[in-house]
């Protein structure tokens, strides 16, 4: 029993860690997926003409980290088990965002701020036992940095919107502090229940496969027990059968014998009688010899 719980226990933890490997893998690949879209949209949106965005200073950051995702996608197994690499990852895409975010306009383009509340959705994907809120504190950090450089004049925003004071940038990191941590609040609220369920599922399953295993083992019991009794009559049926062989060739034998006893008693009676037959007739004979000398 012992050796059988330590073979399902290891069982168990191959298939969460083949889960795990499964889950980062399809995270990256949904990242990829996720900039392509946004590096088609802004490509769009400039030769549509709505905003002059520079796509050529652009391109190489989101062919980086398309490219970073799909080799992270394809290698899932050499960096899932290390908890370290998530927050690596965070922190380099926060960076980069923040990075694109600066090229695409900077904090003036406050609608691409939504770059980061998808980043928070795609972080509970990754890895949905993470704190979402250090995640997005960290897009707030580097959003608050990027204000800073730009309204210090230190990096300045392209020229695609008017530019700001300095107050206005404190409002949108401001606004961006209290957007994203309401991602944060809804998207942790929606994953806990979601692993709520999964937890529940999971004992619900625990118990149908502790019931069949036992269910399992009184069938086999039974089923061991019935191949016993049918043993036993077998044996039983196999000692009638001899017994009355046994009395079979019993009765033929008693018969012979019954005969030959029974018998026994008349043959003796005659074998009486001749012998004083034959005595008589000696005696006559002896007589007759004696008579004729």
């Amino acid at each position: 029993m012992a050796v059988t719980d330590t073979i399902n226990r290891v069982s168990s933890r191959m298939v969460l860690a083949d889960e795990h490997v499964r889950m980062r893998a399809t995270a990256a690949l949904i990242a990829a997926l996720g900039l392509l879209t946004y590096f088609g949209l802004v490509y769009v949106i400039a030769e549509q003409g709505w905003f002059a965005f520079d796509v050529a200073k652009t391109a190489p950051l989101f062919v980086t980290f398309v490219g970073l995702n799909l080799a992270l996608a394809a290698n899932a197994k050499a960096w899932v088990l290390r908890p370290w690499t998530f927050w690596v990852y965070e922190a380099t895409h926060a960076i980069g965002l923040t990075a694109l975010l600066h090229l695409l306009g900077g904090v003036p383009m406050g609608i691409l701020l939504v770059t980061y509340a998808l980043m928070l959705i795609h972080s509970q994907i990754l890895r949905p036992d993470a704190p979402v809120f250090v995640t997005a504190n960290l897009c707030i950090a580097c959003y608050a940095a990027l204000a800073w450089v730009e309204a210090t004049g230190l990096m300045p925003p392209p020229p695609l919107l008017p530019p700001l004071d300095r107050g206005p940038y404190l409002t949108y990191v401001l606004t961006a502090f209290l957007s994203l941590n309401m991602v944060a609040v809804y998207s942790s609220r929606y994953a806990h229940q979601l692993r709520t369920l999964a937890r529940h599922l999971q004992e619900k399953v625990t118990e149908r496969t502790a019931a069949l295993t036992t269910a399992n083992a009184d069938l086999a019991r039974a089923y061991e027990e019935l191949r016993a009794a049918e043993a036993q009559m077998l044996e039983t049926e196999k000692r009638a059968s001899l017994g009355l062989l046994a009395s079979g060739v019993a009765h033929e034998i008693n018969n012979p014998v019954s005969f030959i006893v029974g018998n026994t008693e008349p043959l003796r009676a005659s074998l009486a009688k001749l012998q004083s037959f034959a005595e008589r007739h000696q005696d006559a004979a002896l007589d007759a010899a004696i008579r004729r000398t």
